[in-house]
């Protein structure tokens, strides 16, 4: 014992127990004495009304954290735990709170730790934060709630009280060691990192989190295991911003790879295989069970090896998906013939590509050349503002340069919701006006440099190429359009904006890129359009829209091309149902709201043609638009496709690009004109 006060730190030699007060009316609780490396922190914040306990923490401490709260406030007098995680050494004590106080306390916690805190026998009332923005109470205090599901398991999150600028900080920016200080000193942040990557399983889930924290004004971190953080907050940010989370599942992993079993990939892959495959499965079986310690990567290329030799590239194309799967699951690198043979054939496309995007560049500045001598050709008549071809020309000609150069220009789309409806009271002539109308309101408080289009039907484009804030300007357009005496009727409007920066990293080609910009103002007006009127899109706002989306459904036995479509339309805002047989898909169709089929042709049970023939049976689901994607795109394949009312017959392997436009096109619709 006289041992362990030799090594004691300086800011832990007060009184044992001793309570401290580490913002204003929030103190920490942990004993100052702990034994082995595994040091905890509990928190206290005394409202008027409202007494918050943050994680009990272990059993062990139960009657020091008892004694420490009854030195600041009766212990009686707790009425709220929050229990941000179901980790045992946050919560083993809780029970024994409860009990000792004369009325159970309210638990704040998430569904999934609520469950297990019931399995536990825990009888008490519950608030369950999933959904949540924030914890509200009584005097006004408001806790941020911020989840952070399997960091490190499900239903974690993490507190911000915003007024004091503390972030409980639960598992992150915690730290095991002997002799911790109370606040982190220069040498915790080294422990604060090795911690993090032995006991966070992907950068991948972690770094989204740390970016959110970033942008918080923060005061004081106080994490659950190790020290507070009251200084250099940005530099611990920035620690686990850059660490290599995972490292102990990376070393499992490894050492799987001892024990590879090739014997179920060559099974799978000779099944996928066209033709007959038994002699080049014997090839592939006598090498594997020759060379099974040989390392993974060389075992792996001889079998691509003889795929591509044997069989062609187009049978290596049709297993990469197995072998991509198999390297993923053992952390294997990819084999090295795979990337040569595509990325020589990807190669030989991307220059002949580049050749074109280089001409087609030069093309459109020699077109916009000589157009400037055709000013009225692209003027719109009814506002007599620039139109959408004016408007697709300036964002050819400035957005290479703009991303090139990294600059930041800004679009806000305004869309007028309900010019139909003004149509429908007034007559075509009323609708008319409404949109000269709110052109001159745009127009007469425009700022000099800026820009504005008039696109197709209710549709304006206000063009910001100064660096300038485009959120006062959309506020400002609001509150002119809402307060203007000048309509018959007043006209609803949504706003979203665009930013070049949301492009910056782009690989696409310019006029792809601007697809990509026209498609997201208008996913966003739309999303604005269903949250109310006059409404400019904020980021939250996608949240409420995610359950109104567009329904996708994909349809494909092969579940690499599904999982690609599938993540690619997910980021644009689309809901996605998947089958993997044309039965499963009907059944589906006929049961749900469907606005999009995307369907292979090779199907078990009912195939893609045989499918679009069932929907067009009934009149309800005949008008469901059905692209077709599959290897099989022959004359006559093409022919009977188009027979059956099928919108679009993409061959594969396919652009991901090329296939999320022809979505985007025919649920959003065309734009330019």
């Amino acid at each position: 014992m006289e041992l362990y006060f030799l090594f004691l730190r300086d800011d832990f030699m007060t009184s044992n127990n001793s309570p401290r007060e580490i913002a204003n009316s929030v103190y920490w609780l942990s004993p100052n004495i702990q034994p082995g490396s595994l040091r905890v922190n509990q928190y206290l914040i005394v409202n008027d009304n409202d007494i918050i306990l943050i994680d009990p923490g272990p059993i062990t401490l139960f009657e020091q954290l008892k004694d420490t709260v009854n030195e600041i406030i009766n212990f009686e007098q707790i009425n709220n735990i929050l229990v941000t995680s179901a980790d045992i050494e946050k919560v083993s004590s809780l029970q024994k709170v409860i009990d000792s106080l004369p009325k159970k306390p309210k638990i704040i916690t998430s569904w999934n730790i609520k469950l297990s805190l019931e399995t536990l026998g825990m009888d008490c009332e519950y608030l369950i934060v999933d959904y949540k923005d924030s914890i509200d109470f009584v005097d006004g205090n408001n806790l941020k709630v911020i989840p952070i599901p399997y960091l490190k398991s499900p239903g974690t999150f993490i507190i911000y009280d915003e007024k004091r600028k503390v972030l409980f900080s639960g598992n992150l920016f915690g730290a095991i060691a002997n002799n911790l200080r109370k606040y982190a000193d220069i040498d915790y942040f080294d422990y604060m990192v090795a911690y993090h990557e032995y006991n966070f399983a992907s950068s991948e889930l972690l770094d989204p989190i740390i970016d959110y924290i970033d942008n918080m004004e923060i005061d004081l971190i106080a994490p659950f295991y190790g020290s507070m953080i009251n200084k250099n907050i940005d530099e611990a940010i920035n620690k686990i911003r850059n660490i290599n989370a995972g490292v102990y599942s990376k070393h499992i992993a490894k050492k799987m790879l001892s024990m590879v079993n090739y014997k179920n990939l060559i099974k799978d892959i000779t099944k996928k295989l066209p033709g007959k495959n038994d002699r080049i499965k014997e090839q592939m079986l006598s090498y594997t069970r020759q060379n099974q310690n040989e390392e993974p990567e060389k075992v792996l290329n001889e079998i691509s090896s003889l795929i591509y030799y044997h069989k062609g590239l187009e049978s290596l194309i049709l297993v990469k998906n197995i072998i991509d799967d198999f390297c993923i699951k053992y952390n294997i690198k990819t084999p090295s013939i795979i990337k040569e043979v595509l990325n020589e054939t990807v190669g030989e496309i991307n220059n002949l590509k580049q050749k074109l995007n280089n001409l087609e560049v030069d093309n459109k500045i020699l077109k916009k050349t000589l157009d400037e001598t055709k000013v009225n050709l692209y003027k719109n008549d009814l506002t007599n503002l620039k139109n959408g071809k004016s408007f697709i020309e300036t964002l050819s000609f400035d957005l290479p340069k703009a991303l090139d150069e990294k600059r930041d220009n800004k679009i806000i789309f305004i869309n007028v919701n309900n010019l139909s409806e003004i149509n429908s009271s007034y007559g075509d002539t009323m609708g008319d006006e409404t949109l000269r109308n709110v052109s001159i309101l745009l127009r007469e408080n425009k700022e000099e440099k800026h820009e504005l289009y008039k696109l197709k039907g209710s549709l304006f484009a206000y063009y910001i190429k100064d660096g300038n804030d485009p959120y006062p300007y959309a506020e400002r357009i609001i509150n002119l359009i809402k307060d203007s005496d000048i309509f018959i009727e007043k006209p609803k409007i949504s706003l979203s904006i665009v930013s070049f920066g949301e492009y910056f990293n782009e690989k696409k080609h310019y006029d792809k890129i601007i697809d990509d910009i026209f498609d997201m103002g208008q996913l966003r007006l739309k999303i604005a359009k269903g949250i109310g009127d006059n409404i400019l899109f904020e980021d939250h706002m996608l949240k409420e829209y995610s359950e109104e989306s567009e329904v996708v459904l994909i349809v494909d036995e092969d579940q690499y091309t599904t999982n690609i479509l599938k993540n690619y339309l997910i980021d644009l805002g689309y809901r996605i149902l998947t089958a993997r047989n044309g039965e499963k898909a009907l059944k589906i169709i006929n049961e749900s709201k469907i606005d999009l089929v995307i369907s292979s042709i090779s199907l078990p049970k009912l195939d893609g043609f045989s499918l679009k023939q069932k929907m067009n049976e009934k009149s309800n689901t005949r008008k469901i638009k059905f692209i077709l994607i599959d290897f099989k795109k022959s004359p006559s394949n093409t022919k009977r496709a188009y027979s059956l009312g099928i919108n679009y017959f993409i061959k594969k392997p396919f652009l991901i690009e090329e296939v999320v436009g022809i979505v985007n096109n025919i649920i959003l619709g065309d734009y330019s004109a």
